[in-house]
C-alpha cells in the first residue's frame, strides 16, 4: 500500500529536490522505494530521517502538497540517521548511525507547537483554527486537519492548553470583548463541537455574570 502511495505522488516528491537545503539524499527512484528508510508516522504522513540532510523530510500525500522541512536544524555530516520505527506513544524513533543519539520525531508535539505559536499571533482569531489551507487540495482548516490526523480528544487538549480562560481574555482584552465560545461561533468554518467545549469549561464564570447583570 505505502510502494503504491508513493508511486502515485512520485512527479510530486520529485518536485521537493527544488527545495533549498533539502539535499538530494531524500529522493528515491521508484525500483529504488522498496526497503527505502521512510516511516509512517500516526498522523499518516511519511517521514524521511536525515541520514545527510540537515532536517525531517515530511510528506502528507493526503493533501498532495510539496513535501516539507520539519523540526530543528540537526546540522550536517553524513549517514547521521538511516533507520527508524513508531513507537507506541507516536513518536518516531530514529536509530543513530553517526549519530551518538537516537532521534526522536514526534508529529503531535509539532501541531502543539504550531498552535500555541498561532494562539500568539493571532488571539482574535481563535489561533486561526477554522483559517483554510489554500495549498490544500480540500483547503482544510487548521482544525479539521488536525483532527484528521490525531482525533478529536488529542486536538482538544492542545486547544485546552492553548485557549484562556474567559477570566483571562477578559483581562487581556476590550471589557466588552465577547467570550471565547461567542468568538468560535462568528468565525467562519467554525465547528459546533468546539464552540460547545469553549462554553462547557466556561459555564460557572458565564452564569455569575449574568446573575450579576441581572
Amino acid at each position: 500500500m505505502l510502494r503504491m502511495v508513493l508511486v502515485k505522488y512520485c512527479s510530486l516528491i520529485q518536485q521537493a529536490m527544488t527545495i533549498p537545503g533539502l539535499g538530494i539524499e531524500y529522493i528515491q527512484e521508484e525500483e529504488e522505494w522498496d526497503g527505502v528508510n521512510l516511516i509512517v508516522g500516526v498522523d499518516k504522513c511519511i517521514y524521511w530521517p536525515p541520514s545527510d540532510a540537515n532536517r525531517v523530510l515530511k510528506f502528507d500525500h493526503e493533501t498532495q502538497q510539496l513535501p516539507s522541512l520539519v523540526g530543528d536544524d540537526l546540522s550536517e555530516g553524513y549517514f547521521k540517521w538511516q533507520n527508524g520505527a513508531l513507537g507506541t506513544d507516536g513518536v518516531i524513533y530514529c536509530i543513530p548511525s553517526a549519530e551518538s543519539q537516537v532521534l526522536a520525531i514526534d508529529p503531535f508535539k509539532e501541531l502543539s507547537m504550531a498552535l500555541h505559536n498561532n494562539f500568539r499571533q493571532h488571539p482574535q482569531d481563535l489561533g486561526r483554527l477554522f483559517v483554510k489551507d489554500e495549498q490544500e487540495c480540500d483547503g482544510e482548516t487548521f482544525y479539521k486537519s488536525a483532527v484528521r490526523k490525531f482525533g478529536v480528544e488529542k486536538v482538544f487538549q492542545v486547544i485546552e492548553e492553548c485557549a484562556p480562560l474567559d477570566a483571562e481574555w477578559a483581562d487581556t482584552h476590550d471589557s466588552n470583548a465577547l467570550p471565547l465560545f461567542m468568538v468560535a461561533a462568528s468565525c467562519e468554518n467554525s465547528a459546533v463541537s468546539v464552540i460547545y467545549h469553549l462554553l462547557r469549561r466556561n459555564v460557572h464564570a458565564l452564569l455569575v455574570n449574568v446573575r450579576r447583570q441581572n
